[in-house]
């Protein structure tokens, strides 16, 4: 309810514990702008666990409140302390949205509609060629079409969310 009325979207934009990992999976939260301003929409930040970006600043959903983007974020214990309250946060979702990482394969497994944004070389289990996942039925795979670049992605996934917040809105 504290979140409003609207399509709900949990969003996770930083993905690998190990750095190279981190560099190549995670998106700076400033590049979700697009896909944050589709109206209709209310964000709640998946992100768990610390949130250091790539370039070294606190990656937290306030920073982009200048921009007049609200992302609800609760404190939570992260994934690798309490797992179930993850769980019902991404359970409560009308969609996720989130990069490479646990929050993916989670909302997958418990059946959640997921959209997972994978950097040009993703990993092995993503396939190639695809736009849907082997594991997950109810995921979207949404991929860089040039290495280190999400313009392309960030663009077809804002567009793709517009057209699911128009049909869900209430008719006039």
């Amino acid at each position: 309810a504290e979140v409003g009325d609207g399509l709900k979207v949990g969003i996770s934009w930083l993905g690998g514990s190990r750095p190279e990992f981190r560099r190549r999976r995670s998106t700076p939260l400033e590049q979700w702008e697009p896909v944050l301003n589709v109206a209709g929409v209310r964000f709640v930040s998946l992100q768990s666990g610390d949130r250091p970006s790539r370039d070294g600043k606190d990656e937290t959903a306030g920073r982009l409140e200048p921009f007049g983007v609200v992302i609800h974020d609760w404190p939570d214990p992260g994934a690798e302390k309490n797992l179930d309250d993850v769980a019902a946060k991404i359970a409560s979702r009308d969609l996720v949205i989130t990069v490479d990482n646990t929050t993916a394969h989670l909302a997958g497994a418990l059946g959640v509609p997921v959209w997972t944004l994978l950097p040009a070389a993703a990993d092995w289990r993503w396939m190639t060629g695809r736009d849907d996942s082997l594991w997950y039925a109810g995921m979207t795979l949404f991929r860089q079409t040039q290495a280190g670049d999400w313009t392309d992605v960030f663009s077809t996934v804002a567009n793709r969310l517009l057209a699911q917040a128009i049909s869900r809105a209430p008719a006039a």
